[in-house]
């Protein structure tokens, strides 16, 4: 009447477990901090949250801190990221910068910079293109490196004087007059 199916009774033959399904994706962005962006081929390096560095820190490959730095730091041609936990005080010069942390001094990049909702910037940011996302505290100046729409022109100072020619419209007293005679 029923038919044994002899591979699952087998005791040398597991059953096979159906395929688990997909993990679901977080609506969350991950951090900023290990994004490191398209830039260059090379590495990362990471200054851990564990880590104090006091002094220049100098290197030729994409960086992320989530450390202290007090110093310094020089990554040109490559991406710095200051991640949530990251503390900088000192200037980051690089192409491109993302600011998830607290930064006091100034970045020169000559790409892009990106001031994240996490962030506290005190300073000073040149650079080509910035965003600053909502929520972001900010206090300092931003100047964009890029042509200007319209050439300067030179500004005369010079006060020309202008001469006052006379009035050509008659006084009232005088049509006051002209009228009482003509009526």
């Amino acid at each position: 009447m029923f038919k044994q199916n002899r591979e699952t009774n087998d005791p040398k033959k597991k059953p096979v477990a159906p395929p688990a399904p997909p993990a679901k994706k977080s609506p969350i962005k991950k951090a900023a901090s290990y994004d490191p962006g398209p830039i260059t081929n090379s590495s990362k390096t990471v200054i851990g949250a564990n880590v104090v560095i006091e002094g220049n820190v100098k290197g030729e490959e994409n960086l992320v801190i989530d450390g202290v730095v007090k110093g310094n730091i020089t990554a040109l041609g490559h991406h710095v990221t200051i991640g949530p936990k990251g503390r900088i005080e000192g200037e980051i010069k690089a192409h491109d910068a993302v600011i998830g942390g607290l930064l006091q001094g100034k970045v020169r990049a000559d790409g892009r910079v990106e001031v994240t909702q996490n962030a506290d910037f005190y300073g000073e940011i040149k650079c080509k293109s910035i965003s600053v996302q909502d929520g972001a505290y900010f206090k300092g100046i931003i100047e964009l490196q890029r042509d200007p729409h319209r050439e300067k022109q030179p500004v005369d100072h010079t006060v020309e004087s202008t001469k006052v020619e006379p009035s050509k419209v008659a006084p009232l007293s005088t049509v006051d007059k002209t009228q009482k005679n003509s009526g």
